[in-house]
C-alpha cells in the first residue's frame, strides 16, 4: 500500500511537470505524411521552420512569420506558475535520478523531454529505443512498464509536440542522407557528411543513427558544459552496456561544451569557429544543422549573430568551394505570444488532474455537489424552474 501510494504521488508530479512545461505542438510541412499533418494541424501554438540552402540558391519554407524573444529569452518561466513548476519538477527529477551514477542535470527541461520520449517509444508512437537506456534503472519503470505507462496515459495528447518534432527532424535527416550529395547516385555508396545538433540536451539521435549511412555521419552536439559532461558519461555507459563493439572514440559524437548566449554581448564568440575548433567540423561536405526547440532560450542579440553566421555559412564559399559543400538548416521552435494565451488553461487542467488522482474520493464528492447544484436549477426560455 505504501509503495502504491508513493508510486501514485511520483506519477502525479511527473504528469504535472510534463503538462506544465509548455505543452505546445508543431505544425509540419510534410507533404508525404497526411496523418501527421492532420494530427498536428489541430494545435496552433508551435512553429517549425525548415529552410534548405545550397551553394547557389536559397529555398526557405517558413511555417510561422515570427518567433518572438525577449532580452533575457527565458521563454517559458516568466510567470509565477512557471517558477513554481520548475521548482516542483526540479525536486521530482532529483528524486527520480537520486541513484543515477551518471550525474546528469536538468537543463531547459531536457530531462522532461527524455522521459517523454521513453514513454512515447514504449507506447509505439515514436522509434527511440535508446531513450530508456539513459534513464536510471531504478526508476525507468515509471515510463517503461504497463502500470506506470497507464498512469501517464493522460499526458500523451499533450506530448504530441515532442512526437511531431521528433518525426519531423528524423524524416528531414533521412531525406538529407538519401540525397545525391550524401549518397552516390551511381553506386549507392554513402558519402561523408556532417550533422550538428544545437542545444542537443539528452537527444538520442546520434546513437540511433550510429550504424546508419555506413557509419559516415560526423555528429557534433552543442550544449551547456554541465549537460555535455553528463552526456559523455551516458555515452560511455551505453557503449559499455549496450554496444561494446561500437567505436565511441573514433565514431562517437563530438561533444562541444558551449553556451549559445556567448554568441552575443560585448565580446561575441563565433559559433562556426567554435564548431571547427572544438567539434572538428569538416568543410566541403554536406552539413545538416539542427535547432530543436532551443533558440527561444537564447538572448536576442546572440540569436541575431547566430543567424548572420548561419546565412554566411550557407552561402557559396561559407562551407567550402567543393561541389558537395551543401548546407541544410532545420529549425523547430515556438511562438511565445500564442502559447502564453493558453497558460492559464493548462495550469487549471493540471490542478484538477492532480486533485483527481491524489484525492479521488474528495473529487467525486465535489463533482456530485456541482451536479446537484446544476440539477436544482433548469434554465428554460429565460425562466428558472426549481426541481
Amino acid at each position: 500500500m505504501i509503495y502504491r501510494c508513493h508510486f501514485k504521488m511520483i506519477s502525479t508530479l511527473f504528469i504535472a511537470s510534463l503538462l506544465a512545461s509548455k505543452t505546445t505542438a508543431f505544425i509540419t510541412p510534410r507533404q508525404h505524411s497526411p496523418s501527421s499533418l492532420q494530427r498536428t494541424d489541430q494545435i496552433q501554438k508551435e512553429i517549425i521552420t525548415r529552410a534548405t540552402f545550397s551553394s547557389s540558391r536559397l529555398n526557405a519554407a517558413v511555417v510561422d512569420e515570427q518567433v518572438t524573444s525577449t532580452t533575457e529569452a527565458q521563454s517559458d518561466s516568466q510567470n509565477i506558475f512557471g517558477v513554481v513548476s520548475d521548482a516542483v519538477t526540479g525536486l521530482l527529477f532529483s528524486l527520480l535520478h537520486a541513484f543515477d551514477d551518471c550525474g546528469i542535470e536538468d537543463s531547459s527541461k531536457n530531462l522532461r523531454v527524455l522521459w517523454v520520449r521513453a514513454l512515447l517509444n514504449y507506447r509505439g508512437q515514436i522509434k527511440d529505443d535508446i531513450a530508456e537506456t539513459f534513464l536510471p534503472p531504478t526508476t525507468r519503470g515509471l515510463v517503461t512498464s504497463d502500470g506506470g505507462a497507464a498512469l501517464l496515459n493522460p499526458i500523451l495528447k499533450f506530448a504530441e509536440w515532442i512526437q511531431a518534432r521528433t518525426e519531423f527532424i528524423d524524416e528531414s535527416l533521412d531525406s538529407f542522407l538519401s540525397s545525391p550529395v550524401c549518397t552516390d547516385a551511381g553506386t549507392g555508396k554513402a558519402l561523408e557528411c556532417n550533422v550538428v545538433l544545437f542545444g542537443a540536451g539528452y537527444d538520442t539521435r546520434a546513437l540511433r543513427y550510429r550504424h546508419e549511412h555506413e557509419g559516415k555521419i560526423n555528429f557534433i552536439e552543442v550544449d551547456l558544459p554541465s549537460v555535455v559532461e553528463g552526456k559523455s558519461k551516458l555515452y560511455e555507459k551505453f557503449q559499455r552496456e549496450q554496444d561494446k563493439d561500437w567505436d565511441l572514440e573514433g565514431r562517437g559524437s563530438k561533444l562541444v561544451p558551449f553556451d549559445l548566449n556567448n554568441c552575443g554581448g560585448s565580446s561575441p564568440v563565433s559559433l562556426i569557429d567554435t564548431l571547427r575548433d572544438q567539434g572538428e567540423l569538416k568543410e566541403n561536405i554536406p552539413t545538416f544543422l539542427v535547432w530543436e526547440a532551443v533558440l527561444f532560450y537564447v538572448n536576442e542579440d546572440a540569436v541575431r549573430n547566430i543567424m548572420s553566421e548561419l546565412f554566411a555559412f550557407a552561402k557559396k564559399g561559407g562551407n567550402g568551394d567543393g561541389s558537395r559543400a551543401e548546407t541544410l538548416l532545420c529549425f523547430t521552435g515556438k511562438s511565445q505570444a500564442i502559447s502564453n494565451k493558453v497558460d492559464v488553461y493548462i495550469y487549471i487542467y493540471i490542478f484538477f488532474y492532480m486533485f483527481y488522482i491524489t484525492c479521488p474520493h474528495v473529487f467525486d464528492f465535489f463533482k456530485r455537489f456541482i451536479k446537484t447544484i446544476c440539477r436544482r436549477t433548469v434554465y428554460k426560455r429565460g425562466k428558472n424552474f426549481f426541481l
